[in-house]
């Protein structure tokens, strides 16, 4: 089983939906967002630049042009990480932001695996 945080946004490049790790960023850099919010998300990013890999790889194609079409699922066993992915869709829907849990045993061809996410090209007409 993985589990994927995602927004009702769709990304530009995998046409997926698009992973709360974005939305936090732009959240986090727009002037608007609420000061104490800003906050706590610079700290929830912060406790993930320390302890989740950036994947190597996020698309098929091994050239460095080539658009991340990738998507990243957490492993089941990685309880820290889905706790600070909670905190998160916390944090951007107290910004107004609705976030959703996905959940699956399938999830495409994997391009990138660590201790605790993958990261994969979902697989076509496979809903999770």
């Amino acid at each position: 089983m993985f589990i994927r945080f995602v927004v009702d946004q769709i990304d530009e490049y995998s046409h997926e939906k698009m992973g709360v790790f974005q939305a936090a960023y732009e959240m986090r850099d727009a002037v608007e967002t609420e000061a104490q919010v800003r906050e706590l998300l610079r700290d929830v990013l912060r406790w993930f630049d320390l302890h989740l890999e950036m994947p190597e790889r996020l698309s098929k194609s091994k050239k460095v042009t080539a658009e991340p079409k990738g998507v990243s699922w957490f492993k089941k066993d990685a309880h820290d990480c889905i706790e600070k992915g909670y905190e998160l869709c916390r944090l951007l829907e107290r910004g107004g932001v609705k976030t959703e849990v996905l959940r699956s045993k399938q999830v495409g061809m994997v391009l990138y695996e660590d201790e605790v996410q993958v990261c994969v090209m979902p697989y076509r007409g496979v809903k999770v």
